[in-house]
């Protein structure tokens, strides 16, 4: 299997995930859509990290609008999909859910609580039903209209499935 690794900087990087996926004995391609601009098709999984960005900053970061592009495809073409931290952001609104400044800031531990369908998921249904989660969030999203709440915070949702292959 070859998976495609999407980051927006040098310091939100696969790291672990990367020491998954090729103990598995997977290939994983890490792009760099700020500077690479789109990348080659022919993943047969996506996985898109976080960055310094956020969603409505498309006039800093024209980019931005590609990776929105490429959510939707990956989402219609049923690529397997993992979106963290800004990953999450783009897909919620690629999938045109709201995305906007947090009242505070969320960053450190805080406590994540599985929803109903989070305990049945098949990727987070592995984890306690509540649990402490590091963030470092200044922006959440709501869940996109096709997707499933899995897991929530006191100020915000913290992961949704669209579908049965995609995980944010």
């Amino acid at each position: 299997m070859h998976v495609l690794a999407i980051v927006h900087g040098p310091q939100v990087r696969p790291e672990l995930f990367e020491d998954v996926v090729r103990e598995h004995g997977h290939e994983l391609t890490e792009w760099d859509i700020r500077i690479q601009g789109r990348p080659p098709r022919g993943h047969d999984a996506v996985m898109v990290f976080g960055g310094i960005q956020n969603v409505g900053e498309e006039d800093e970061h024209p980019w931005l609008h590609d990776e929105y592009d490429l959510l939707r495809e990956w989402i219609d073409e049923g690529t397997p999909l993992f979106g963290v931290c800004l990953g999450a952001q783009t897909l919620a609104h690629a999938l045109g859910a709201r995305v906007a400044p947090l009242a505070e800031v969320q960053a450190g531990f805080v406590e994540v609580t599985l929803t109903a369908e989070g305990r049945r998921d098949p990727v987070l249904g592995a984890l306690p039903p509540t649990f402490n989660a590091l963030v470092g969030n200044g922006y959440g999203f709501q869940i996109p209209e096709a997707a499933v709440e899995l897991a929530t915070s006191v100020a915000t949702p913290q992961a949704y499935r669209v579908g049965e292959r995609a995980w944010a």
